[in-house]
């Protein structure tokens, strides 16, 4: 802490993280080959200010996720599994929030988050047949693929007025961007080998709620 308004942060940190379940078996209960750990390495710093009439916080981040698995266990038409070990991503971005009372019960809130989270690697993955035998052995690049199934971008702001002790209303815009579809590190072989994923359009949602 600066003074009563001022502060700074820092933090940072190592993880060590199990894989889940659904990348050590496969849907028959047989354990996949060579399983690992995921290995996590991050730092963040920020700044706040903090007033009886605003506060506001800012902060950038600076993720590096190695041996980071799809979601999901990508599957031949057959049957057979995929092993995937080896995928590294990349998280840096910056993130902005502040609240400003209007008036004693009326807040203004916005935010703002701007990401550019990449996968930043090749590896191989094993092909397994049913009886755990490897079948073949895929060699793919997802290099400066985007990760999917988050929107990177966010802008946000809302209006909070409480009508009486405990009673409010809220009103709440957000703009999503930059939120590409997931995909299997498989199918980037050969000619498609570092081939960017479908971006779907930007989109905003407008929310109304009210709570007691």
């Amino acid at each position: 802490n600066i003074d009563k308004h001022h502060n700074v942060f820092f933090n940072t940190g190592f993880l060590s993280i199990a894989p889940k379940m659904n990348t050590v078996f496969d849907n028959n209960n047989r354990e996949f080959l060579d399983i690992k750990n995921q290995k996590v390495y991050s730092v963040e710093l920020g700044y706040g200010f903090k007033s009886k009439k605003f506060s506001s916080n800012v902060n950038g981040y600076y993720t590096l996720w190695r041996n980071k698995p799809p979601s999901y266990t990508p599957t031949t038409p057959d049957g057979d599994s995929y092993n995937i070990n080896g995928l590294d991503a990349l998280h840096k971005g910056i993130e902005l929030d502040f609240i400003y009372k209007i008036l004693p019960n009326l807040d203004l809130e916005g935010l703002a988050s701007i990401g550019d989270w990449k996968t930043i690697s090749g590896s191989t993955a094993n092909i397994v047949d049913q009886d755990g035998n490897i079948l073949a052995v895929v060699d793919f690049s997802a290099k400066d693929v985007h990760v999917g199934d988050a929107a990177q971008i966010q802008y946000g702001g809302s209006l909070r007025y409480e009508i009486i002790d405990g009673l409010y209303v809220k009103l709440r815009y957000t703009y999503f961007g930059k939120n590409y579809a997931n995909f299997d590190p498989t199918n980037l072989v050969a000619g498609n080998k570092d081939r960017e994923s479908w971006q779907m359009p930007n989109y905003s949602l407008l929310d109304f709620n009210f709570g007691y």
